[in-house]
């Protein structure tokens, strides 16, 4: 059996320990492939931020280094940059298997103080979690909160922008294209059950082309109405590159207008990524739907709310006369 060196071992036991250190309800999904994170966690509960999601990044070690109160932990900075342009936010987590406990921060917080560690040409840049943050059962609550909080500073970013309609667009779309993949994949449509096999084969290529140009209008028309998302342009490219699984020349399909596309489709790729396909979007559709309710609380909030009336106690002005 292959053996697994120290530093392995310990890599697994922060991986084994971060989820159960999550509430009873709260949903970790490992990826299914190397993704660059090493889950994602869903907030399942009653509060506000219900259905919102955040990556997440864990660091072991028997033993960290602190200075200054401060633990010090090395990172790659194409995984730095990687983890600030998600779709999600992303929770760098360090975990001490000599003590069994861990320490957490928002990647984007804890490179607050020193951005100049994103600009130079280093291969990997150090960063410093204070000792204060420690993982434990009260860090949950004011991270709901933080999350929520970040996903409403965008919604109004969004609002005040005027950018609302393109959320709600590419939202339709993405799910209009799941449920044209779910059809090609079982074969039928709803209006017959003698379609050929090269229309629907057709009809999925478009669903997942339209994937990709839906995300890229989406991030075109918030990046001008000066409201980007990062990440959203981030997840199209990368949709995109695994649809060269099955087409080789994917990206050109995707800029081609109209029929008459010529290409080789790997089919037996296409029916392996269809899983694959599907927590994509459907992942991309709930930040997307979670983003549009907040948008609906944004849009209720500022048509209710009422210009003060000014001080009713001061004595009004009378016209008198002689």
């Amino acid at each position: 059996m292959p053996r697994q060196n120290k530093a392995q071992e310990t890599g697994r036991l922060g991986e084994r320990w971060f989820p159960h250190q999550l509430p009873a309800n709260w949903l970790f999904q490992p990826p299914h492939e190397d993704v660059g994170v090493d889950g994602v966690v869903v907030i399942c509960d009653d509060s506000p931020s219900n259905g919102l999601e955040f990556r997440v990044q864990i660091k072991s070690s028997e033993r960290w280094n602190v200075q200054d109160e401060r633990l010090m932990v090395r990172v790659k900075r194409e995984s730095l940059i990687y983890w600030l342009s998600g779709f999600s936010p992303t929770l760098l987590v360090l975990y001490e298997a000599a003590s069994n406990t861990g320490w957490c921060t928002w990647v984007n917080q804890v490179i607050a103080e020193d951005l100049a560690v994103l600009k130079d040409g280093a291969k990997t840049v150090s960063l410093q979690v204070p000792v204060t943050h420690r993982l434990d059962a009260s860090i949950w609550k004011p991270l709901s909160l933080q999350l929520h909080s970040l996903n409403l500073r965008i919604a109004k970013r969004i609002m005040v922008a005027g950018a609302a309609l393109p959320v709600l667009e590419a939202t339709h779309c993405l799910m209009q294209s799941l449920h044209l993949i779910d059809l090609c994949a079982s074969g039928r449509q709803e209006d017959s059950d003698d379609i050929p096999q090269t229309e629907l084969l057709d009809a999925e290529m478009t669903a997942h082309k339209e994937i990709v140009v839906a995300l890229l209008k989406l991030d075109d028309d918030l990046r001008n109405a000066g409201a980007s998302i990062i990440g959203i342009k981030d997840s199209a490219q990368r949709y995109s590159s695994d649809c060269t699984k099955f087409i080789v020349n994917f990206p050109e399909f995707v800029r081609h207008s109209g029929p008459g596309f010529a290409t080789q489709v790997n089919l037996q790729a296409l029916i392996d990524f269809r899983p694959e396909a599907m927590r994509a979007v459907t992942q991309i559709v709930g930040k997307l739907s979670a983003l549009s309710l907040d948008l609906a609380r944004e849009s209720v909030a500022s048509q209710h709310a009422v210009a003060p009336l000014g001080d009713m106690t001061a004595n009004p002005s009378v016209n008198r006369t002689a």
